[in-house]
């Protein structure tokens, strides 16, 4: 591979869905540990955003920029960003209480 294809890729943008897969498998993965430590739901809850900034920040980005690219203001495209992380998070700490009450986990990635 040249040097130019390989800058080219490198600054790539990443889609939505591979941004969201990959913040969904880290968020799976902090369940699982938080499952097998046995954490009640506020242990939880307490540190389910902080688990995955990194990924949490690709996504939040990936939305942003096809929201920009829509024609959605600034202002509009975060708060679109913003309210499908929540959202996101949100349908994870549901999860969380099923998984504890039903001794379950979630499936393989």
């Amino acid at each position: 591979m040249t040097i130019w294809l390989t800058l080219l890729l490198a600054a790539a943008p990443v889609s939505v869905d591979a941004a969201r897969n990959d913040y969904g498998k880290c968020l799976r993965d902090f369940t699982r540990v938080s499952l097998k430590a046995d954490k009640v739901e506020v242990e939880f809850n307490a540190g389910l955003r902080d688990a995955c900034t990194e990924k949490e920040a690709v996504y939040r980005d990936a939305i942003i920029r096809v929201d920009r690219q829509d024609g959605f203001t600034q202002k509009e495209a975060d708060e679109d960003a913003e309210e499908q992380i929540v959202d996101y998070l949100d349908n994870f700490k549901e999860k969380y209480v099923d998984y504890r009450e039903t001794n379950t986990g979630p499936g393989p990635d």
